[in-house]
């Protein structure tokens, strides 16, 4: 009995790990593969090594099902990447090659194009592709690239060997688009940079990613007029606008709510000049300052009822309290005054004042 159980016990083990010789199979129509000695649609996993990379295919009646890539697991169907990716703690999921949705901590991003969904709502929107007539395909099974082209549109678009989308180019009579995205573990699947031009030149919105923030620029006829920046890690979105002569406005947002959390302005040297405003984030100002000459500035800061808490002057270069900073109640009452010297040190405290 025990001679049965353990032959019962092998023969799945057996059939789990049917390894196959990548020499020993042949592509029957550039998707299928089968072998080559009797032409059976291949059902099993093969394994390959370089110097640096170990990679494992797993095939299903001929067609590749999953590829394991130094041990990152990417799940295949029509030869496009498809379902969850594990990367660096994250979960990654994938539609034909694009990400879709990303969970970090708990925390649930998604994207369209590879672009977070809050971003390329608010300011820029991809068309979907998926009508192509000419396919190439990796010895893997792979579908390498595809191209459409008629009279007036031609589109390139070509994966990598694992199913992520690398690049697509769309050129008409009227404009190119150029999309490129990241194949590297940490921001797998993610847009790199996407690109308008017409006659040559960047027009409207173009995008780039470096890893951390989201950068979306504003052109006309290859003149910058405005950027615009969302950052992952601290979730918040900046604006500069070029248009005005030697001086760049600055806008930052919170993003849960799209409320303004500043307002500010930059001169050609990148110094802060002249009103700038910090709000909290139900709208009421934070704290209001005016820039002089690149050395002082003057400040009030609220409580976020909108009473003013503090008024003073701060030195910039040295970022020090100077003369009198002054210090209210939540009611408006004048509490005392710190007086401070030039260089940064308290010199009195007077109380019991009144306003």
């Amino acid at each position: 009995m025990k001679k049965y159980l353990i032959y019962l016990l092998f023969i799945p083990i057996v059939a789990c790990t049917n390894l196959i010789k990548e020499e020993d199979l042949v592509q029957s129509d550039g998707k299928t593969f089968s072998y080559k000695n009797n032409n059976k649609l291949v059902t099993g996993v093969s394994r390959s090594k370089t110097e640096e990379n170990i990679i494992k295919r797993k095939f299903e009646n001929g067609l590749i099902t999953s590829i394991t890539y130094n041990n990152l697991f990417f799940p295949i169907e029509n030869g496009y990447l498809n379902g969850k990716v594990i990367v660096a703690n994250k979960e990654l999921f994938f539609k034909n090659g694009i990400l879709q949705k990303e969970i970090n901590n708990n925390k649930v991003n998604y994207f369209v194009f590879g672009i977070p969904k809050e971003f390329n709502d608010s300011f820029l929107k991809l068309e979907a592709y998926d009508f192509y007539n000419f396919f190439n395909i990796y010895n893997n099974g792979i579908v390498s690239s595809s191209m459409y082209k008629d009279d007036k549109v031609h589109i390139n678009v070509n994966f990598s060997s694992n199913g992520i989308l690398k690049e697509i180019n769309i050129q008409t009579n009227e404009y190119t688009k150029q999309y490129e995205f990241i194949e590297n573990d940490i921001n797998l699947g993610h847009l790199r940079s996407y690109k308008y031009y017409i006659d040559g030149n960047l027009e409207g919105l173009s995008y780039e990613f470096d890893g951390i923030n989201h950068i979306l620029y504003n052109y006309t006829k290859g003149v910058l007029n405005y950027t615009k920046f969302y950052n992952l890690n601290i979730n918040k979105i900046m604006s500069y606008d070029y248009t005005k002569e030697n001086i760049i406005s600055y806008y930052e947002y919170y993003l849960e709510n799209k409320q303004i959390k500043t307002i500010g302005y930059f001169d050609s040297s990148n110094n802060k000049v002249g009103r700038w405003i910090y709000y909290y984030p139900n709208g009421n100002t934070k704290e209001y300052r005016e820039y002089i000459n690149n050395s002082l500035a003057y400040f009030n800061r609220y409580y976020e009822n909108g009473i003013k808490k503090v008024i003073g002057t701060i030195d910039i270069e040295n970022n020090i309290y100077t003369g009198n900073i002054k210090y209210f109640s939540p009611e408006g009452e004048l509490l005392y005054i710190e007086s401070y010297n030039n260089y940064g040190e308290l010199v009195e405290v007077s109380k019991n004042i009144t306003n």
